[in-house]
């Protein structure tokens, strides 16, 4: 089940506003964990993209520029491809604007590896922006991206898009 979420918390970062949405148990209402069982189960993975290399200048720049695009908002579809083409890792899968037009980065390691499978498989996946993390002066520093088959995001419904 899905729940707007509005918080602020402090990391070492600073203060960090979340908005968008939260996926929750429907029994108890806390915030479901991205590696809770139930959600491997229902075929749903919960990421947050990242750079492919985070010590690189130039790929970090990149990546802080397409997280500000419009295009990666909350609600917004995005495209979950595999990228075999990836030199490091042949089960790379990179997260895309809804077009296709803007790589915003790359789904980490652990899920990756099912996921490319999954989808090399010719399993279909649907991605949608969950919710952003924000500073106060409003940079988005980060999104949490729901990925799932057609039918897990439809039951979603339209708290989603």
């Amino acid at each position: 089940m899905l729940r707007p979420v509005e918080r602020q918390s402090r990391t070492r970062q600073g203060a960090i506003v979340t908005t968008g949405h939260q996926l929750v148990h429907e029994s108890s209402g806390l915030p479901v964990t991205p590696s809770a069982p139930e959600l491997r189960r229902a075929g749903i993975v919960l990421v947050h993209p990242r750079p492919r290399d985070p010590r690189d200048a130039d790929m970090s720049q990149s990546f802080r520029d397409a997280l500000a695009a419009a295009a990666f908002s909350p609600g917004s579809r995005v495209q979950v491809l595999p990228d075999p083409s990836e030199p490091h890792d042949p089960e790379a899968v990179g997260i895309w604007s809804g077009d296709a037009s803007l790589r915003l980065g790359w789904v980490p390691n652990v899920p990756a590896a099912d996921l490319s499978r999954r989808l090399r498989a010719g399993e279909v996946r649907i991605g949608v922006a969950l919710n952003e993390g924000c500073a106060l002066d409003g940079t988005r520093l980060g999104i949490e991206v729901l990925i799932a088959p057609p039918e897990v995001v439809a039951r979603l419904g339209a708290a989603l898009l």
